[in-house]
């Protein structure tokens, strides 16, 4: 038997209401059953799932895992992989977005985009939870513009207006959490603020 234990701050409330449609996903992504009925941990996804939800956080994530007899021996034989789609995604620059979204409820991409990549002001209607994993990520507001760098963790909630940029000087690698997942009837694009 496997838990997972989610210990959070009281700041954190927001985040953990949509907590149940994160574990869901965690569940259906790191978790599969194999011929013998025995449900099968995915360590890699699972890894990034947890990296995920304690970088953005704060929270400390504890995994009990008692033994199984019947699905230990299967355990060791077992790799499943999730295969993103590749997406190609031209703005003022072109983009790469790796897509290992499980459903319509919860996205979740790996982008790359290069120096002067630049979306235009939008109000998307999910919220945008992420990380970066390196470069310098802007998001332009009506009244302010913030960075985030290597290891910070950012919120954009649904229905905001925000441009979305690489404001670095290197390429921008991030990975970015959608509740619901990205659909374009989602994103309303204007001209400024």
């Amino acid at each position: 038997m496997r838990t997972l234990k989610l210990i959070h701050k009281p700041r954190l409330r927001e985040f953990f209401l949509m907590l149940g449609s994160i574990r869901e996903a965690v569940h259906y992504l790191t978790t599969y059953r194999n011929d013998l009925g025995s449900v099968v941990l995915m360590p890699n996804v699972f890894t990034l799932l947890c990296f995920l939800l304690v970088s953005l956080t704060g929270c400390v994530i504890s995994i009990g895992i008692e033994r199984d007899e019947e699905a230990s021996s299967s355990v060791s034989t077992v790799d499943k992989r999730v295969v993103p789609e590749v997406l190609k995604i031209q703005d003022n620059v072109e983009r790469t977005m790796l897509n290992y979204s499980p459903n319509d409820e919860l996205g979740i991409v790996k982008m790359v985009a290069p120096i002067g990549w630049t979306e235009p002001v939008r109000s998307i209607g999910f919220d945008i939870r992420g990380i970066i994993i390196s470069g310098t990520l802007g998001l332009e507001f009506e009244n302010e513009t913030l960075k985030f760098d290597a290891n910070d963790g950012f919120f954009i909630p649904r229905n905001t207006k925000v441009r979305i940029h690489n404001a670095g000087e290197g390429e921008l690698h991030m990975v970015e959490v959608f509740t619901p997942n990205y659909k374009p009837n989602l994103v309303t694009d204007f001209e400024g603020f």
